[in-house]
């Protein structure tokens, strides 16, 4: 493996060889996108590894699905809705929370993850640093509260909505961050 990001093989081949009188050889796969982000729709698109004997064949080629699984929770991201253009007073489209790993795989929470009992699900707290009376709902446009606001991930739950209102009109922007409600996750926060 390299050291580079994402992660490489150092060196990489399409073909493996079977010695002699054996009948296996052994090789590694590598990938960075989990199979949960592909669509249910795309699986030709999913992971498939395919063997075959080009110069033989009487012999059938034969395909293996992957399975891949995100790694550990890096960070949390505003993973669409970003960017928006707000109107002063005007409720927000949806932003989009989700958590992720390093190379941006959902990754539901995780039992040992809640902020208190099993079950319980994930806090996550919303500040803007807008001078205007800013509001937040979620994880439906309705029953707005003054900031800072709140939003939760329940167990097995990897994004959720929420929406924004800011009565400030400005030329700037405004910075929004989300952070964990209970610090320690050493989950990075989205700014």
């Amino acid at each position: 493996m390299s050291a580079a990001f994402p992660p490489v093989f150092q060196s990489t081949t399409s073909y493996v060889t079977i010695p002699l009188n054996s009948y296996f050889a052994t090789f590694y796969y590598l990938d960075t996108t989990a199979s949960s982000v592909y669509p249910s729709s795309a699986a030709w698109l999913r992971p498939v590894i395919q063997l075959s004997v080009p110069e033989n064949t009487s012999l059938t080629s034969s395909t293996q699905s992957i399975t891949v699984q995100p790694d550990a929770t890096y960070r949390i991201n505003v993973s669409s809705g970003a960017g928006q253009v707000l109107t002063a007073g005007v409720p927000s489209h949806m932003f989009m929370l989700s958590i992720e790993d390093k190379f941006g795989n959902p990754t539901p929470i995780a039992s040992g993850q809640e902020d208190s009992g099993l079950g319980s699900g994930r806090s996550f707290v919303l500040n803007s640093d807008s001078l205007g009376s800013v509001t937040f709902a979620a994880p439906e446009p309705v029953n707005f509260t003054a900031q800072p606001g709140s939003v939760k991930m329940a167990l097995g739950q990897g994004s959720t909505g929420f929406y924004m209102i800011d009565t400030l009109m400005s030329a700037p922007t405004h910075q929004l961050t989300v952070n964990a409600a209970l610090s320690g996750s050493g989950w990075l926060p989205a700014v």
